[in-house]
């Protein structure tokens, strides 16, 4: 069993901790990557054609290539390196109850969310080098621009172990489970 230690006022009665651990923070090109960066870099090059091409007619002419060449530069970064940087600044724990995802990221701030895991939860298991255990999905928008979000333990390490966790959590077995090493 992993520490109480911080826990007091967010555990129910009889919960406790079962399983902590980190996504793996490696760079990952991934497919949902490929839309975000390709677009950024057109805007990016534009902003960078534009500034340039445009100074030789006035600084103030210039100046307005800006602004693309900044959103590009964001779509880049947002496209590229954020997944990875927020992965750096979150924290998963399994209780017997619920599975909790915490986060540190600047401008965002810190966020603490939680899931109960009972048997009516749909599990997803994609087994790789690193795991990632979906355990919940929910709508994003309305009407033609609605999307699927999936939440869960993203690219862990032991992902069949805290499966099996997970597992015993939703057939309602607590006390005497083994917790994994993280």
């Amino acid at each position: 069993m992993t520490d109480a230690r911080g826990w007091e006022g967010l555990l129910d009665a009889e919960e406790h901790v079962l399983w902590q651990g980190r996504p793996d923070p490696g760079f990952v090109v991934s497919g949902s990557m490929i839309p975000f960066t390709i677009f950024g870099l057109i805007v990016t090059c534009f902003g960078a054609f534009w500034t340039v091409g445009a100074m030789s007619f006035g600084v103030l002419l210039g100046i307005t290539g800006l602004f693309p060449l900044g959103v590009g530069l964001y779509l880049l970064g947002a496209g590229l390196f954020w997944p990875s940087f927020s992965r750096r600044r979150t924290w998963y724990s399994l209780t017997n109850r619920r599975a909790f995802i915490a986060t540190d990221l600047p401008f965002v701030g810190r966020s603490l969310r939680f899931w109960d895991i009972d048997s009516d939860t749909v599990i997803e298991f994609e087994e790789g080098r690193y795991s990632t255990i979906w355990f919940h999905e929910e709508t994003i928008g309305e009407g033609a621009n609605a999307y699927p979000k999936r939440t869960g333990f993203e690219r862990i390490s032991n992902g069949r172990e805290v499966l099996r966790l997970m597992r015993q959590v939703q057939a309602g077995a607590d006390s005497t489970m083994e917790t994994p090493e993280t």
